[in-house]
């Protein structure tokens, strides 16, 4: 069985993209088997790659201004303890954080980026800049997955010379959440944002990571969309 690895920032949709590639695919998705899906790649000094070679990469690409909001309800509900009770969106997308592995808080890195903006930028520009790792590794959105998952696993399976199960029915997105539980917040406009918080994640997210990001996404063949 193949073995794809799925690597992304918090909130990227790696969960769901792992449940897709074991659902639809006779190979299986990891994370966490090399180092931590949602920290920074580790350099290793030897020849050794970190991940071997004959493992494809699939880093999940997140829009910057979603994602801000998506992490804001993320840590209310699953880092309480990183987030002030009444802290506005606001405020937390302009205050530092703080990123570990919760499962593992006193053996695993713990990094600390002055923004959200901070994070998301090292992240991608991290893996963009990975040239030993370059041929492994395609990059897809977590919004082509979300909003043409037929589209997006068959392109997959046409990159990676994936045979992909029941090739003629539907793929459809699981009808249940993947993924740790998140509670929506009762008042959605609690994660809004506005004006002046689109344009401070503006002047700090690196136009160059995400104009690389958009060249480097898979093309999604629309001839694998369920509808045609």
């Amino acid at each position: 069985m193949k073995k794809i690895a799925v690597i992304g920032p918090f909130r990227s949709c790696t969960n769901l993209m792992k449940a897709m590639i074991d659902k639809y695919t006779f190979s299986r998705g990891l994370y966490n088997k090399w180092f931590w899906k949602h920290g920074l790649p580790p350099t290793k000094l030897r020849k050794k790659k970190i991940i071997p070679p004959s493992i494809p990469i699939i880093v999940m690409s997140v829009d910057p201004y979603s994602w801000h909001s998506s992490m804001y309800q993320f840590w209310i509900r699953r880092r309480p303890e990183l987030i002030k009770e009444d802290e506005t969106i606001q405020e937390f997308i302009r205050k530092k954080i703080y990123i570990y592995d919760n499962s593992r808080i006193k053996k695993n890195p713990h990094y600390l980026f002055n923004t959200p903006s901070d994070y998301w930028n090292a992240y991608y520009y991290s893996w963009l800049n990975w040239g030993d790792i370059a041929g492994q590794v395609v990059y897809v959105s977590c919004r082509d997955l979300l909003n043409n998952p037929s589209g997006v696993m068959k392109t997959l399976g046409s990159r990676y010379n994936l045979k992909i199960k029941e090739y003629d029915t539907n793929i459809e997105l699981p009808k249940e959440r993947k993924g740790p539980l998140v509670i929506p917040l009762e008042d959605k406009k609690m994660k809004e944002l506005n004006n002046s918080d689109i344009q401070f994640i503006k002047d700090k997210i690196d136009d160059e990571i995400i104009s690389n990001l958009e060249k480097k996404c898979i093309k999604i063949n629309y001839l694998y969309s369920n509808c045609n």
